[in-house]
């Protein structure tokens, strides 16, 4: 196995994850599947490996795991038929949903809904540094999800919680789909200016934009993007440029999720 290189070594951080994890990998390619099983590894986390998602399923079927990061492109069954298949017979089961993240080299956009309503609890992009995955790896809310009526949509239970704004508009429907109207007109607003602010490398301004995306977030009770914008937040305050691009990939994902949830919230 070859060792990293100093400077990738070097670049995490000193503390190591508090749990080991027993972590799935599904991938066709072998390179990539060698490769994201020393960073997991390295990180102190152990892995199984699977060439594609039939034999990864038939793993899971036998075995427990903590995680299952997947290729989403693969021969036989793919990351998202994995992803279906693993929701409905947990589903069926009544088991506790084992977290899913997809790893794909389609950054384009939509890919990330894409893993989202296959069942998926999060999407990360190849190449990923070890640092990158490190941050990932260290969020700790993507088991709790749950089904949502007969929909292929996947949503975290603790994602958001509009009772205020029930509570607050009364329970006339009319006041509350406008109220809602204004929040979802806000973030995605907030998250295209994002985008352009961060593109300047103007630190005080993408700050300062994820304490406004933070204000509206605890309107709905959405913690996990809470948590993202004051991530973003301490990078910008410390002048953490190496992190901030993976922290704003995770602000934008997080915007994405709530906005799916609500999304879902009034069908």
């Amino acid at each position: 196995m070859l060792p990293f290189p100093k400077k990738d070594v070097e670049s995490v951080g000193a503390s190591r994850p508090a749990r080991k994890l027993q972590i799935l990998v599904a991938d066709d390619h072998p390179a990539n599947r060698i490769l994201l099983a020393q960073q997991l590894n390295y990180l102190r986390h152990s892995c199984a490996e699977a060439e594609d998602g039939a034999i990864a399923l038939e793993m899971w079927r036998n075995q427990y795991f903590d995680m299952i990061i997947t290729d989403c492109s693969m021969p036989v069954m793919d990351g998202y038929d994995l992803a279906r298949a693993i929701r409905t017979e947990e589903k069926d089961s009544y088991g506790a949903p084992v977290p899913i993240v997809g790893f794909t080299a389609n950054s384009q956009t939509g890919e990330f809904e894409r893993c989202l309503a296959a069942g998926m609890n999060d999407c990360m992009f190849k190449p990923i540094s070890l640092e990158s995955l490190e941050i990932r790896l260290s969020f700790d809310d993507l088991g709790r999800i749950s089904k949502v009526g007969n929909s292929d949509y996947l949503f975290s239970e603790k994602l958001i919680d509009l009772t205020s704004l029930e509570q607050l508009t009364d329970g006339d429907e009319f006041k509350l789909a406008r109220l809602i109207d204004t929040l979802v007109a806000s973030i995605e607003d907030d998250k295209s200016s994002l985008a352009k602010v961060f593109t300047t490398a103007d630190l005080t301004g993408v700050g300062a934009l994820g304490h406004k995306v933070k204000s509206v977030a605890r309107i709905i009770k959405a913690s996990h993007l809470i948590m993202c914008c004051e991530h973003v937040e301490a990078a910008c305050r410390e002048n953490n440029a190496d992190v901030l691009a993976e922290l704003i990939d995770r602000l934008h994902m997080a915007i994405s999720q709530v906005l799916l949830s609500i999304a879902t919230y009034r069908r």
